[in-house]
């Protein structure tokens, strides 16, 4: 959905019809994979902060208060699955959840609240560029899943914390137009997500576990291409056993 305003990052979705529904799962680009294996490890350390940041938010239970002491364990994840539709596409995907505000009444997901860590803004440009580049994943990732609030750390770059922000998820689209020009418009990602279902649905033709279909957008030229794939392949993601159920 964020397609349409990236010019950097382009993306694999390989797609398998079965039973008359049709399967998606994303994979790493070359580009991906190749950045993942080039991180320094200033890199890694930046990106533990974030997890890090969750820990002192976070707590097992209403209850009990934040225990920072205990390593940051990144294999544990709570998710949210959402059945809706868009336009003419049924939906049901699965997302991570944060956390919930213990003192919210609200049932779920109106209690759900989302985390993030950013570098502290210090002039408008920088302003700028967090609203037009980050704020428009950081709203339909909550968006698509129901969570309302958005609770950003701001820190240094030593990965201290020196402020807090909350964003309410259906005030971003507003806070995006008060930039004075149109940095990104929620219809145009929603379109596009659209566009592309009812794409895939015109070219997954097979009904048969064994077909893949691998759609590969590239950011730098704007453009999608498709191949169709059979088993067994390094793009195969139906586990045998999910099959063997569904027969």
């Amino acid at each position: 959905m964020c397609t349409p305003y990236e010019n950097r990052e382009g993306w694999i979705v390989c797609v398998t019809k079965f039973k008359n529904t049709y399967y998606m799962c994303e994979f790493e680009t070359d580009k991906r994979v190749k950045d993942r294996e080039r991180e320094t490890e200033r890199q890694k350390e930046m990106s533990f902060w974030g997890f890090k940041f969750e820990q002192y938010l976070t707590a097992g239970d209403r209850h009990m208060k934040p225990d920072t002491s205990k390593p940051v364990n990144n294999n544990e994840a709570y998710c949210t699955v959402v059945r809706t539709s868009l336009a003419s596409h049924s939906l049901l995907f699965a997302g991570e959840v944060d956390c919930l505000d213990a003192k919210s009444s609200a049932p779920k997901p109106g209690c759900y609240v989302e985390l993030k860590t950013s570098r502290m803004i210090e002039h408008q440009g920088h302003d700028r560029s967090f609203k037009k580049f980050k704020l428009i994943k950081w709203w339909l990732q909550s968006f698509l899943v129901g969570i309302p609030r958005i609770i950003c750390g701001f820190r240094t770059d030593e990965g201290v914390v020196t402020s807090l922000q909350e964003y309410g998820v259906a005030d971003i689209p507003k806070i995006i137009r008060s930039l004075g020009y149109l940095a990104w418009h929620p219809t145009a990602c929603v379109n596009f997500c659209d566009h592309f279902l009812t794409f895939v649905k015109t070219v997954v033709v097979e009904d048969d576990s064994s077909v893949i279909y691998k759609f590969e957008w590239s950011a730098q030229q704007f453009a999608l291409r498709w191949e169709k794939l059979h088993q067994p392949s390094s793009f195969g993601f139906l586990p045998d056993w999910y099959i063997g159920l569904q027969h």
